[in-house]
């Protein structure tokens, strides 16, 4: 069997494949590598007629498994929120960026001003045209970043 980086795996002589969770310093805590690494396996044993019996066991004298990895989910869903940001109007985002950025010092009055402002100028542009007519389409759109 292949070598994987958060598992180890063992196959006794009665045919049971030992699983051991491999990250003890994380409590053998679920990764995405975790996951996909024993979800690989699986599929290995389900084919395999050797493979009598799966034992699945975790490393270290603390924990079994704590669960999900969660900071390995925090970046997940970061990437995920980047991927979504980027599949936007370049120009709406950097408009977006610039009122937080100049908004947050100024006054209620003032910051509404801004955003007022930068709304008017986004929607002249052609980007706006082609996401109102990809969405009424139901189309993805292709923006200019004009």
């Amino acid at each position: 069997m292949k070598f994987f980086n958060t598992l180890k795996t063992t196959l006794t002589d009665t045919g049971v494949l030992q699983i051991h969770l491999n990250r003890p310093d994380k409590l053998n805590a679920l990764s995405g590598e975790l996951l996909s690494e024993l979800h690989e396996i699986i599929l290995h044993a389900q084919t395999n007629t050797s493979i009598k019996a799966l034992l699945l066991t975790g490393e270290g004298n603390k924990a079994f498994c704590a669960g999900a990895d969660i900071s390995g989910l925090a970046n997940i869903t970061a990437q995920a929120i980047l991927h979504t940001i980027l599949a936007m109007a370049p120009l709406a985002i950097r408009s977006v960026m610039q009122v937080i950025d100049v908004g947050y010092d100024l006054t209620l009055e003032a910051a509404l001003h801004l955003e007022a402002t930068h709304f008017a100028l986004v929607c002249a542009t052609a980007d706006k045209k082609i996401g109102v007519n990809a969405f009424l389409q139901k189309t993805k759109p292709t923006f200019t970043n004009q």
